[in-house]
């Protein structure tokens, strides 16, 4: 048994230490960079905690802490989805307040308190007890000082809810915890909050938020309407389901907001969902990121009223 764990943190280490261009070459090629993402996730699985250096990206040079459920790209070639960090970065400024909710392991949360700095703030809520062990000791191993973590999970409602765990980056609040589609998963119970209690009027202000929150996003704005009004951060929410997609624009719109696709080759909102099949989290829908900016254009409100 140790040398098997010996032989998969030699493979770490080897990957480690390989030219940035051979790691690039590699995921060129689909059957390589299958076959090293399983070698990867199974390098990473021993039952300790791994901790690697991030190889490439906006995060290069940082450590993780990582497993099998950690999606290698997270450090061996950079973020996944460029296009939504740079609209992000666009819209945390030096010094902003921010809230990463779903923040799963803190890769995000790694960036945002690198980009708001020594002067601002990032809360990071994560309610996964595995997820939120690892990003508390990604935290700490990197010496950020300006996260302040939240292990709870936020919805349109307070108290306790069912929420599957152990899933990695899939992890996910649920209604019905005997809903047929949710198969055999490992179910636990979370506290829950409203965006609307956790940021009461008085707080300080906020200046940004990313959700990502696995088809559980329409439950999180609707329990923050009163903090959309007072607030009117800027939003990034990833998008997880046809349903999820309308419910989002509705609210968000009802809200005073402009809403557009950052990633997708088409912005608009209903063009791009006119292409997607109108079904449920996990079952076609090809995810994507809405972008949502408060307007003061009073058309909008007086259009709500």
């Amino acid at each position: 048994m140790r040398m098997a764990i010996s032989f998969k943190q030699m493979l770490l280490g080897l990957v480690q230490h390989m030219p940035s261009p051979l790691i690039r070459a590699a995921y060129r090629m689909p059957f390589v960079a299958r076959m090293g993402s399983r070698l990867l996730k199974s390098a990473a699985a021993t039952g300790e905690a791994q901790i690697v250096t991030i190889r490439q990206g906006p995060l290069a040079g940082m450590k993780l802490q990582v497993d099998a459920n950690t999606p290698h790209y997270y450090w061996i070639k950079g973020h996944d989805e460029p296009a939504m960090l740079n609209v992000m970065k666009e819209h945390v400024q030096p010094g902003s307040c921010v809230i990463d909710i779903g923040s799963h392991i803190g890769v995000e949360t790694l960036m945002l308190c690198q980009w708001v700095g020594e002067q601002g703030k990032v809360i990071s809520v994560e309610p996964d007890p595995v997820n939120f062990q690892a990003l508390q000791t990604n935290i700490q191993i990197n010496n950020i000082t300006n996260a302040q973590l939240q292990p709870i999970a936020l919805s349109d409602q307070s108290g306790k809810l069912h929420f599957i765990h152990g899933q990695g980056v899939l992890c996910r609040l649920v209604d019905d915890p005997n809903d047929p589609t949710i198969g055999p998963q490992q179910l636990i119970t979370v506290d829950v909050l409203t965006l609307d209690e956790l940021y009461a009027e008085g707080n300080e202000k906020i200046d940004f938020l990313k959700i990502d929150v696995e088809d559980y996003e329409v439950q999180v704005l609707n329990g923050a309407t009163r903090f959309l009004a007072q607030q009117h951060p800027a939003l990034i929410v990833e998008l997880h389901s046809y349903q999820s997609a309308m419910g989002c624009s509705e609210v968000l719109q009802k809200a005073g907001y402009d809403i557009k696709l950052v990633d997708t080759s088409q912005p608009d909102l209903m063009t791009y969902l006119a292409t997607q099949p109108r079904t449920h989290f996990e079952q076609g829908f090809e995810r994507c990121h809405l972008l949502a900016t408060y307007s003061e254009n009073t058309s909008h409100q007086e259009g709500d009223a």
